[in-house]
């Protein structure tokens, strides 16, 4: 009778204790790998990325497209080729409007009256192992109390095309 204890099933007296550390070990390093793959992604459902702001500036206006997508309208004092050229560092394409002149001791503006349109932006911000692309709209001229340049930014995260 004494020794039906170490005849009974059971996990102690079947599998040596360094295999069950090791198999331990395998299940924790097999987690670890799973919970790294799922932790970018959700991050990113959870907080996607915004576009560049430029400061200083007042929102005007911000309308949601859609989970991840956004339009946001600004107004500011600085002149439209200051906003320009700040996004144009930041951008991959730019293009200014014809008739504008954003060169340093150039008048930066065209003949015009009234508001212009100065020029257009876009880039992309990598985030996880998504991006965002984004547009910018500049215009000045404004006479508005709210600023003279507004400048309306657009935004959608790239759910499909992993960095």
């Amino acid at each position: 009778m004494a020794d039906e204890g170490k005849d009974a099933p059971g996990w102690p007296s079947r599998i040596p204790l360094w295999l069950a550390i090791i198999a331990a070990g395998a299940v924790v390093i097999a987690a670890i790998l799973i919970i790294s793959r799922i932790v970018g992604p959700l991050a990113a459902l959870l907080s996607p990325a915004e576009p560049p702001f430029f400061a200083p500036a007042t929102l005007l206006e911000h309308r949601e497209q859609g989970y991840g997508a956004g339009e946001w309208l600004y107004a500011t004092q600085v002149s439209g080729c200051d906003v320009y050229d700040w996004y144009s560092e930041r951008a991959t394409l730019c293009t200014l409007s014809p008739l504008v002149d954003c060169r340093p001791n150039s008048s930066g503006l065209p003949p015009l009256e009234g508001a212009y349109s100065v020029g257009y932006c876009q880039g992309s911000v990598t985030f996880g192992e998504f991006s965002l692309d984004w547009d910018i709209f500049i215009h000045d001229g404004y006479n508005g109390s709210d600023g003279r340049t507004r400048y309306l930014l657009t935004g959608e995260v790239d759910w499909i095309s992993q960095q």
